[in-house]
């Protein structure tokens, strides 16, 4: 009970300073804080939610899907930075837009299983 609250509450936890008292809803709203421009004097904070929210998802995907359960995502050795991971995101974003309106972390699981599938068993 208690991952499923974590998982819930995760798009607007520590989200309201960041995007001006506002939470982080969307998946183009996460997005627009990953590529904040580096002469915004809220890029680094922007970018360090962004990297934080990315290590956060894959966190709470690799605890439930344990060693034992078939993975959808599989992440290549050598494993991408956040920063890539993040770019990689934001241009998956922007060729299908169809998903810019879920949620960050719905969007990031369809962007990671279209990204890094695991081979067919």
């Amino acid at each position: 009970m208690v991952l499923l609250f974590g998982i819930a509450t995760m798009p607007t936890m520590g989200a309201e300073s960041l995007a001006g008292g506002t939470a982080i809803e969307t998946a183009e709203e996460f997005a627009t804080l990953c590529v904040t421009p580096a002469e915004d004097l809220k890029a680094d904070a922007h970018r360090g939610f962004c990297y934080g929210y990315l290590s956060g998802a894959h966190s709470v995907y690799q605890s439930i899907h344990g060693p034992r359960i078939r993975k959808a995502v599989c992440i290549p050795i050598p494993r991408p930075t956040r920063a890539q991971a993040a770019e990689g995101f934001v241009v998956w974003l922007k060729a299908h837009p169809q998903h810019a309106q879920e949620s960050p972390i719905d969007a990031l699981y369809r962007f990671a299983e279209q990204t890094w599938p695991c081979p067919k068993k």
